[in-house]
């Protein structure tokens, strides 16, 4: 995936980001080293109802973060963070975006001082969304929380953007012990509230961020529409004419039921949130039978005889996924079709590579797990002391000091590896899979810099044309790539798209 590489070593999410899904990762700090651093209607089921498809949110998916799945050459351990020991925080506390309970728009993040691993500084981020809610977050205020060994609460002073803005004491403190964890402000009613997970409070965080398609939706029982519809009023906050709403959203940790059904106005939704509201609304209208329909065969007849994908275990929505697919030589499988493909992940090298590497010494940066293709990896010896490209990726036996890309590398907090950017903001991927990939009849795909722009012009994937004869690859319009992947439990893609600049 392209990225915005900042100077020195970059601490960042590895993907959304996914997905991602991938307006769910954040900017963190760099460390450095030898250089510079429509609402209701209707009512729906009491209890919601698990739907097969689902999006590329972390607790549907395999992670690839076990000892089972992960290559024997990136055995890792943790990093040791002293900043989230304190808080007896995971990594998601700077991985993900914590949402304000009734007002979606209103959002905190956390980065690491430049020290990441012996600094008990961090950086709390308070942030409102564009008036569109698509991909963009400004920058309201920041604070600096000098952490303390089992401390929870602090006092801050957060520092207010632009002008004639008044800073005032507020208190912070971290819930994260709670079967659902929180974060609460107090003191500021500009900040003050209780902000939530963004990527663990809903049933589908993916419709806020883009804009989803059929194949996103086949399987989902009506209610579940209906409660998947109504999830998006309930977090601006609004309340509900119809009892049994109420009684289920009052139920979500992070639902606050702020504005009666009269004073909410659909101007606060974004386009996004309008157009996903409008095609949920348009299936709730289709018999089951026929919304799940795909070329006269019942989806969900066919369900449970659908093997699951080889390369499931690799889909990990926390980091940054590459697929590539030809149409061309796709079979129509019924409701799917099987194209030959490859799935990629960032290349890693282990702590102790790291280590030799800024010691002066070379490791292997392997880049294909199948064929054990690889290159090698050292110190840039012409990377001046502000140079931001520390690092060269070259080709074995080759001189550094005259061959080579440059790179910059990126801890992966969450497996206590590293990865590395090459060319400024290209992720180096490692092939960990060629085979079969499925994707679900109605998937979609579009390209854009970031995903809203993405889906928005997305486009229903077709198998394409065979390769003429003579021809021994098919034409670039049938070979398809994706670096921010939506999939079901099974790992039958439903969209993806290639985020870049």
């Amino acid at each position: 995936m392209k990225k915005k590489l900042l100077p020195g070593l970059i601490i960042a999410l590895g993907l959304l980001t996914s997905a991602c899904h991938t307006d769910s990762g954040f900017d963190a700090p760099a460390e450095s080293f030898q250089k510079e651093s429509q609402a209701e209607t209707v009512s729906p089921a009491e209890e919601k109802p698990a739907a097969k498809d689902q999006s590329s949110d972390p607790a549907d998916h395999v992670s690839i973060g076990t000892e089972e799945t992960k290559d024997t050459e990136t055995a890792f351990h943790t990093f040791s963070v002293k900043a989230l020991n304190h808080l007896n925080a995971d990594p998601s506390l700077i991985y993900n975006r914590y949402v304000k309970a009734g007002d979606i728009r209103t959002a905190i993040s956390f980065s690491l001082a430049q020290d990441w691993k012996e600094s008990d500084s961090l950086t709390c981020h308070f942030q409102t969304q564009d008036s569109q809610y698509e991909s963009s977050w400004n920058g309201t205020a920041d604070a600096v929380i000098n952490t303390e060994s089992g401390t929870m609460t602090y006092k801050l002073i957060p520092e207010f953007f632009g002008t004639n803005q008044k800073n005032e004491t507020c208190e912070i403190t971290f819930h994260l012990d709670e079967t659902v964890p929180y974060i609460a402000v107090e003191g500021d009613p500009r900040l003050e509230g209780e902000y939530y997970s963004f990527q663990d409070s809903f049933s589908r965080p993916d419709e806020f961020t883009r804009y989803l398609g059929k194949a996103d939706l086949y399987l989902y029982p009506t209610e579940d529409l209906k409660l998947l519809r109504n999830e998006i009023y309930a977090a601006h906050g609004r309340k509900f004419d119809t009892e049994s709403l109420n009684q289920y959203f009052s139920a979500q940790a992070w639902y606050r039921g702020l504005l009666e059904p009269n004073a909410f106005s659909d101007a606060v939704l974004s386009d996004i949130e309008k157009k996903n509201i409008t095609l949920i609304r348009e299936l709730e209208e289709i018999p089951y039978n026929e919304r799940n329909t795909i070329d006269g065969i019942q989806y969900g007849d066919e369900w449970d005889r659908l093997p699951v994908a080889p390369y499931l275990s690799y889909l990990h929505p926390g980091h940054e996924t590459g697929l590539s697919a030809d149409l061309s030589k796709a079979e129509d499988m019924g409701v799917y079709y099987c194209a030959p493909g490859s799935i990629s992940i960032p290349a890693s090298i282990t702590q102790e590579q790291f280590s030799q590497v800024q010691n002066g010494g070379e490791v292997e940066l392997v880049l294909n797990a199948l064929t054990g293709k690889s290159r090698m990896l050292s110190l840039n010896p012409n990377a001046g002391p502000s140079g931001s490209n520390g690092y060269l990726t070259y080709d074995k036996g080759m001189d550094p000091s005259t061959y080579g890309n440059e790179a910059a590398i990126t801890a992966d907090l969450e497996n206590g590896t590293y990865t590395l950017w090459e060319d400024s903001d290209d992720t180096i991927m490692k092939t960990v899979y060629e085979g079969d990939i499925y994707i679900l009849k109605g998937a979609v795909t579009g390209t854009y810099t970031n995903l809203a722009e993405a889906s928005k012009t997305q486009k229903e994937l077709y198998a394409g044309e065979p390769v003429e004869e003579g021809k021994e690859e098919a034409s670039a319009e049938y070979t398809v790539y994706g670096n921010d992947l939506y999939y079901n439990e099974k790992g039958y893609f439903t969209a993806f798209y290639y985020l870049g600049d």
